[in-house]
């Protein structure tokens, strides 16, 4: 999972970001954007790519890649930015179960992506299409956990404390 930067196929795509992107939030929305709407989300999950991810200049190059080929794609495109972003792998159906099993490798069944902007968290899922809005207007689904792939994480992180200040409406 660990991301590959700066090639000359990724370069391509960060010169086009940066030349109509002045801060790191229009920068992350449109890697975002290109990930979600350019690289078709299509999972072949057998084999050693039902856990190994492409490299993504495989997926550029191809336009077509599961949630952890997407996942590692993105990563690698917003590092190249120098945005910090890690690759979080989730459980989708098992809400908090995920705290307290033991491990192994089917716990995680979806890859997404943190990335960190101006001390903020923000949990992206390049698996979606055609989001629109600034980066606090963009729907995350409650994970509850997940396990960010980062040489600084030690344990679970918390997905809920984000995803809950960020997706609360008080009427």
């Amino acid at each position: 999972y660990r991301p590959i930067t700066n090639t000359p196929v990724q370069q391509a795509v960060t010169d086009a970001i940066l030349e109509k992107s002045t801060t790191p939030e229009e920068r992350v929305l449109a890697a975002l954007r290109f990930v979600q709407d350019e690289v078709r989300y299509l999972g072949i999950e057998m084999g050693e790519r039902s856990h190994k991810p492409n490299t993504p200049d495989a997926v550029i190059e191809q336009r077509f890649g599961d949630c952890k080929d997407k996942s590692r794609l993105l990563v690698s495109l917003l590092q190249g930015l120098n945005i910090e972003a890690s690759t979080a792998l989730v459980n989708t159906y098992s809400d908090l179960k995920v705290k307290h099993p033991l491990p192994t490798p089917t716990l995680f069944d979806h890859a997404i992506v943190l990335v960190r902007v101006n001390g903020e968290n923000y949990w992206l899922d390049p698996t979606r299409n055609y989001q629109s809005g600034n980066l606090d207007a963009l729907y995350q689904p409650d994970y509850d956990y997940a396990l960010v792939i980062s040489d600084q994480s030690t344990g679970l992180t918390n997905v809920s404390d984000d995803v809950s200040a960020r997706h609360t409406k008080v009427v």
